[in-house]
């Protein structure tokens, strides 16, 4: 019994080693970034059906890096049967978000067969640094 035991331990510690990964933050498939908005991440997007049945969609992107990141967020709506869903609301917006912060982007679709998305953020044309005065 002994010898099964220590078995389970060796292997609970081998498989346990194989469960680290480098990345911190999985992979959504909702959610995709282009290479020109590399360096930042987002939370998993948060999906809601309002009682009047408009669905609401919200994600926060994160800018870890010392410089404002200036994005386009674009959305597009499906239904169920993955064809796509037209907005009353645009579905791009133009977000900056702040060095070492973070921004909330939020779209709202007020047809009731919307009840999925795809999110793709890129990088827009970043900001350059705030002029310093001289004398």
């Amino acid at each position: 019994m002994r010898r099964l035991g220590s078995r389970i331990v060796l292997v609970s510690l081998l498989l346990g080693c194989g469960c680290t990964s480098q990345d911190v933050h999985p992979p959504e498939p909702r959610l995709r970034f282009t290479s020109r908005a590399q360096g930042l991440w987002a939370d998993a997007p948060i999906f809601t059906r309002e009682w009047d049945g408009m669905s609401r969609v919200s994600v926060v992107v994160h800018n870890p890096g010392p410089q404002d990141a200036g994005l386009l967020a674009q959305i597009d709506w499906y239904d169920a049967y993955g064809r796509p869903v037209p907005t009353v609301i645009r579905g791009s917006a133009r977000i900056s978000v702040p060095r070492e912060g973070e921004v909330t982007f939020e779209h709202v679709n007020a047809n009731p067969g919307a009840t999925d998305f795809r999110i793709v953020i890129d990088g827009d044309t970043p900001y350059p640094p705030a002029p310093v005065p001289t004398r």
